[in-house]
């Protein structure tokens, strides 16, 4: 990835949303983007998904836990998103 191109995941001034690098005037991110997020030194590619709750079964959550934004990578495997996350818009 480009320097250029990452960006910092920071709370935005919109409530239980994300946005990049300032929370006033940063891009938002939101359901359906596609983004590659830093994981332990590799770059992860997926998409943002929104769901109030998620539920057994739900992409092997094993309870019934309270929504968000969430990422799906393109292997199936579900990650939270959290401030400070390093992500690169795709």
């Amino acid at each position: 990835m480009r320097d250029d191109s990452i960006h910092m995941l920071v709370p935005s001034t919109n409530k239980g949303r994300y946005a990049l690098d300032d929370p006033d005037h940063g891009q938002e991110v939101t359901s359906g983007s596609s983004i590659a997020i830093l994981l332990h030194g590799q770059w992860i590619e997926g998409k943002v998904k929104h769901a109030s709750f998620l539920h057994a079964g739900d992409y092997n959550i094993k309870e019934r836990v309270p929504g968000g934004y969430y990422f799906i990578a393109g292997d199936g495997n579900v990650y939270d998103l959290c401030y400070g996350m390093k992500i690169c818009l795709l």
